[in-house]
């Protein structure tokens, strides 16, 4: 079976930094056991839109260090990313990595991005409802929320509660699920991998020390001109308000419909309870491996990136 690296963590966990010194360390390793080296595949929700690094935190080409990247601002922020379009993505740059005899490392905070793949989940194969999604586009989060757990209180669960567009694509889903309970709506699940999750976490109050850190790293590196340049595209408030967190503050904030104190407010207290949906996520899988990050393990007196090579190095001896 197809082995396969997942790296997952909250925002500003350190994952992603983590993922490219493994994938430098492991290059002897990997070499012995008939690897040309690792690629990552980015599974994050942000990061693969196009003109939103800076505000996704997506990895540069000098933090890549050479490790080859996947998935990373290739679309346009306009459309929309199913986990269904994800997994056929993914799995088709597996592919392509297995065949240049490398290692894939999944690596990423989207729970369902990397539920779907790892886990090689049937997806609902719905396709859109134009008619539904216009009368939906008129409700707030609030009430789509309000809509979708009263349909899937299971998938109400799971999902980001202030992101409109996957709100309508769930209410869409289940919808579909009622009218038609007898009708084969899903795509039957692809192959399979040999999974290994390594799962990186801090304190909870040492995470909201890092978000509040990162967020004004971002201010400082231009979040402001990445938003002004994306309105200058013809990015649209419906697509602001999809994009949520502190994009969707960044554009009010631009428009003079909220305060720069309330910008800052919003877009902290929307990345703190993103963090902790995350977490909520990651804790239902009893497989992860968690391992400290470079800071945490210093201060422990233990290498967090040596643990995590070691795990990878066994995993790989299976």
């Amino acid at each position: 079976m197809q082995k396969l690296i997942v790296i997952l963590g909250t925002t500003a966990s350190g994952k992603s930094s983590l993922a490219v010194k493994l994938a430098l360390r492991l290059r002897s390793e990997l070499t012995k056991k008939g690897y040309q080296g690792a690629e990552i595949i980015s599974a994050d929700s942000r990061q693969v839109y196009k003109g939103l690094s800076i505000g996704s935190n997506a990895t540069t080409k000098k933090e890549m260090s050479g490790v080859r990247h996947h998935l990373i601002g290739f679309l346009p922020p306009q459309k929309a990313l199913s986990a269904g379009k994800f997994q056929e993505l993914a799995f088709e740059k597996i592919s392509q990595i297995a065949k240049r005899k490398k290692l894939a490392f999944l690596v990423g905070g989207t729970g369902f991005y990397i539920q779907a793949v790892a886990e090689n989940l049937a997806l609902p194969k719905v396709k859109p409802d134009k008619k539904l999604r216009k009368e939906l586009e008129k409700k707030t989060a609030t009430q789509l929320f309000s809509i979708l757990k009263k349909l899937d209180s299971k998938r109400a669960k799971n999902i980001d509660k202030n992101n409109p567009r996957r709100l309508i694509r769930a209410i869409e889903i289940a919808s579909s699920k009622i009218k038609n309970p007898e009708s084969k709506i899903f795509n039957p699940a692809k192959g399979g991998f040999d999974v290994l999750y390594l799962g990186v976490n801090k304190p909870p109050q040492k995470l909201k020390q890092e978000i509040a850190q990162r967020f004004l790293q971002w201010l400082e590196a231009g979040f402001f001109r990445e938003v002004e340049k994306l309105i200058k595209l013809g990015l649209k408030r419906k697509n602001f308000k999809e994009l949520g967190l502190h994009y969707w503050q960044a554009y009010l904030l631009l428009k003079k419909e909220i305060s720069e104190k309330e910008f800052r407010e919003k877009s902290l207290s929307s990345l703190w309870h993103y963090a902790k949906r995350q977490n909520t996520w990651f804790k239902k899988n009893k497989k992860i491996r968690w391992v400290k990050t470079e800071k945490q393990a210093r201060h422990a007196g233990a290498s967090g990136v040596a643990r995590a090579e070691a795990l990878i190095k066994k995993f790989l001896e299976k």
